[in-house]
């Protein structure tokens, strides 16, 4: 696990780096209207690919392990899912041509088709990479699929008239090439032998992944559904706006939070397989641990240099979302943590209860989301978004205890939080002198100096980890 989770981590923070580059690019050559339009429009693409095709490679994440003797068989049965599944995204997607007209759909549906099919097989096979334990593959196609967008999307807006569009072209080819990385390290167990449906898996995966159809249903609707309602009640630049803020959180916190969860969970499927509930029980302080030692100095640090952003990286016509940046990243936090309790049910094929939940926190969006982004604006998207998370969190933890023991490391989180004032008070000392890109970039990584030092100083790290990280030092220095 711990080699996985810093392959993972690394290659994230990469991602991480280029994100932002990217959204200096999008921000500084394509206005937030047009952005605004690329984002209802991919919104809606991520809906019908989490609905009809996100079931498919949980499920075959959840049952890889078990069915590692027969790989062949579970990948012809994958196959075909897909196949008959992306089938029926493509018509539903011409039918919202005429059921969402406010959609600019037929403005960029010949490129969507081509983005969908590689979105979708990259959603697939990712979980298959995981499963199968090609960390470095997954995190070198990760990192190369994220270079060739961005060189991609600036040569096409560079010699093209494209906006928008050239954001989903440069995303479709560079899926496609994370898509052939990933056939090509799979090929072992691609040996296809004509389609040969297994009832057994079948029920296994429609046991499992039906919930799961619902929860990416609804998860959806409570992470986008507030960028139609400001389409709706304000206009596609301000969701463009809306977007672009909450792509701020999404290109740091939520990629340390995957990289952090992204291992988790095939790595407790296997305990669970071998050892049940007690041996989760005895890991699961730990992973919380460690997870708030990564992620909530993160949260922090983005939260007081949100104001520094627009030195450099997102352009200053989208500066109105400042305060969406912070609220998001507390929401982003608190969801982060609410998934790896949500893993506890995944274990025990207790799916419907994520469902349930999510659907009482979409309610509470939704009505929220009406009536006060009309008076409010895009900020009552971030704080509804936020008091829904909040909501899901609380009752999920409820619930959860009732499974399974969970303990937290509460002196852990202590000095964590001892550590995280420390980093503050150097970032707030900083931002009084930071006037650059640059000396932003330097103020970043003196404040993650100074938390990693104050982290060590408090022994906050076990020391078994601290040990490994210097033998293997050592290892390459000799």
């Amino acid at each position: 696990m711990k080699k996985d989770v810093v392959i993972y981590f690394i290659s994230k923070i990469i991602i991480g780096i280029i994100g932002l580059v990217v959204l200096k690019l999008y921000s500084s050559m394509i206005d937030p209207a047009g952005y605004g339009e690329y984002s209802l429009v991919a919104s809606l693409v991520t809906a019908l690919i989490s609905i009809f095709i996100g079931w498919i490679g949980s499920s075959a994440l959840r049952y890889y392990d078990e069915y590692k003797d027969k790989k062949i068989l579970l990948f012809t049965n994958i196959t075909f899912y897909y196949i008959f599944m992306l089938m029926l995204c493509y018509i539903i997607l011409y039918l919202c041509k005429y059921l969402m007209p406010t959609i600019p759909i037929e403005k960029y549906y010949i490129f969507i088709v081509f983005f969908t099919m590689t979105m979708s097989m990259q959603e697939i096979l990712e979980k298959l990479l995981r499963a199968s334990n090609k960390t470095v593959v997954y995190a070198l196609a990760s990192v190369v699929q994220s270079i060739l967008s961005i060189i991609l999307f600036y040569i096409i807006v560079k010699y093209t008239n494209l906006e928008a569009e050239s954001i989903f072209i440069s995303a479709a080819m560079s899926k496609a090439v994370f898509v052939i990385m990933s056939l090509f390290t799979l090929g072992y167990i691609i040996k296809f032998r004509g389609f040969r449906i297994d009832k057994k898996i079948l029920k296994k995966f429609l046991n499992y992944g039906i919930p799961m159809i619902g929860v990416w249903g609804v998860g959806w609707i409570l992470h986008y559904c507030d960028r139609y309602i400001i389409s709706m009640y304000i206009n596609n630049y301000e969701v463009g706006i809306y977007d672009m803020s909450c792509k701020i959180s999404e290109n740091t916190i939520n990629l340390l939070i995957s990289s952090f969860t992204l291992s988790i969970f095939p790595m407790l499927i296997r305990d669970w397989n071998k050892g049940g509930k007690k041996v989760i029980e005895d890991k699961f302080k730990t992973i919380v641990k460690y997870y708030n030692l990564i992620i909530l100095p993160a949260v922090v640090g983005l939260i007081l240099i949100s104001d520094k952003l627009y030195l450099g990286i997102i352009d200053p016509k989208y500066a109105s979302g400042k305060l969406v940046i912070i609220i998001i990243s507390i929401g982003t936090f608190i969801n982060g943590l609410n998934s790896i309790l949500n893993k506890i049910w995944q274990l025990n094929e207790k799916t419907k209860n994520i469902l349930y939940i999510l659907i009482a926190s979409v309610i509470i969006n939704l009505v929220l989301n009406i009536i006060l982004i009309p008076s409010m604006g895009i900020n009552a998207a971030a704080l509804t978004t936020l008091i829904s998370y909040v909501f899901s969190i609380v009752v999920t933890y409820v619930f959860v205890r009732k499974e399974m023991i969970i303990k937290f490391d509460v002196k852990s989180f202590g000095k964590t939080i001892i550590s995280c004032f420390v980093m503050s008070v150097f970032i707030l000392i900083a931002n009084t002198i930071v006037d650059s890109l640059i000396g932003l970039f330097i103020e970043v990584i003196l404040a993650i100096l100074i938390y990693v030092v104050s982290t060590l100083l408090l022994k906050n790290i076990d020391e078994r980890i601290i040990t490994s990280v210097t033998r293997r030092l050592k290892k390459h220095g000799n």
